[in-house]
């Protein structure tokens, strides 16, 4: 509550100072058009209830798309077992996929067991499920398999899932792991470390999303990509090591990590998305790299000891809030540029070099 009062006060002081430069008659840098700013989404805690898609069929505690040849893929699973075993056929339809996220919230399934029908499997289809330490797959399962309580995915070499309910301090990823799937260890709260292998390929969005005790991480080489909330919520995160290989940090890759001190962005990188870093706490300095054109909404805002913002002579766009809430920071920027005239307009301290 404490942040979201913060973040609406500095929006409503952002749009008062905007209004007394209007009257001013002074020349506005361009900037992009937004009147309410996207809030990060909240993850509601109670039991979801199934949609109202009118093509998706309801039997009991079930909600299902309908497939081809009979088959259906679960979209939500609203009960509330402690233990649930995924029947291979609901209402006459053969199960063949469950979807993204389909028992999310599930908070007092204990144990799942997932049947050898199954052979799609989306995002993260537990998450949230905060009591469960158990998902059995037969040992012969085409699809997916189970290593020491984690899901899975043979074929793409994909994990999928790593329960949220785990108590261990230290993970280390498998090293023919290629895909760490979205919010595949969202909210769990006992990690401190997690071994990347070089191996690993691709981040999904939410990946490490509000692993809360995590304190360093370092993302191998070959990565592209830090996506949508990798890291975002990660409040305990104090060192994050990026390859040189990564060019895009996506939006709210890193929001809310209240403790990082420090971050390197490589060379690389030509984009970074809205309220990437926002809400860092406790992060110093920041240089922003040369191939980066605009720096998006509220990319660092409420960084209270944000001291230093080292900005290249190509921005060529600022978004709105974007050091809103950083009070303590002298931005370094070319003269002339698009930077030193933001600056300016907007009495952000600014020094030429």
């Amino acid at each position: 509550m404490k942040k979201m009062f913060a973040l609406l006060l500095a929006l409503i002081l952002a749009a008062a100072c905007s209004c007394c430069f209007g009257e001013a008659g002074a020349e506005t840098p361009e900037t992009e058009a937004i009147t309410e700013p996207e809030l990060q989404e909240e993850l509601p805690e109670e039991t979801p209830e199934a949609s109202t898609d009118p093509d998706h069929i309801i039997s009991g505690d079930w909600e299902l798309a309908p497939l081809e040849n009979s088959t259906a893929m679960i979209v939500r699973y609203t009960g509330a077992n402690k233990e649930l075993d995924i029947p291979e056929e609901i209402d006459g339809r053969q199960i063949t996929a469950v979807g993204d996220r389909a028992f999310e919230k599930c908070t007092k399934l204990r144990r799942v067991s997932i049947p050898v029908g199954i052979t799609e499997i989306g995002a993260n289809p537990f998450m949230l499920c905060s009591a469960l330490k158990e998902i059995i797959v037969a040992a012969d399962h085409p699809c997916f398999e189970v290593r020491s309580g984690v899901l899975y995915g043979k074929a793409d070499r994909r994990l999928i899932c790593y329960p949220c309910a785990f108590e261990e301090t230290a993970f280390a990823i498998p090293e023919d792991v290629e895909i760490i799937g979205s919010m595949a260890f969202c909210r769990n709260e006992s990690l401190t470390g997690i071994t990347i292998p070089a191996g690993v390929k691709q981040i999904e969005s939410g990946a490490f999303y509000e692993c809360l005790s995590l304190e360093a991480v370092t993302v191998p080489d070959g990565i592209a990509a830090i996506p949508d909330k990798a890291f975002s919520g990660c409040a305990g995160l104090v060192s994050a090591i990026l390859p040189d290989s990564v060019t895009e940090i996506g939006n709210w890759a890193f929001f809310g990590c209240t403790a990082l001190p420090e971050i390197h962005i490589p060379a690389g990188v030509t984009a970074i998305g809205y309220y990437a870093f926002a809400y860092c706490e406790t992060l110093d300095a920041v240089t922003v790299p040369e191939g980066v054109k605009r720096i998006a909404t509220a990319t660092f805002q409420n960084c209270g000891r944000l001291k230093e913002a080292v900005i290249p002579a190509g921005v060529e766009e600022i978004g709105m809030d974007a050091f809103t809430g950083c009070f303590k920071i002298t931005v370094f920027t070319p003269a002339d540029s698009y930077t030193a005239k933001y600056c300016g307009y907007y009495g952000i301290p600014c020094e030429i070099r």
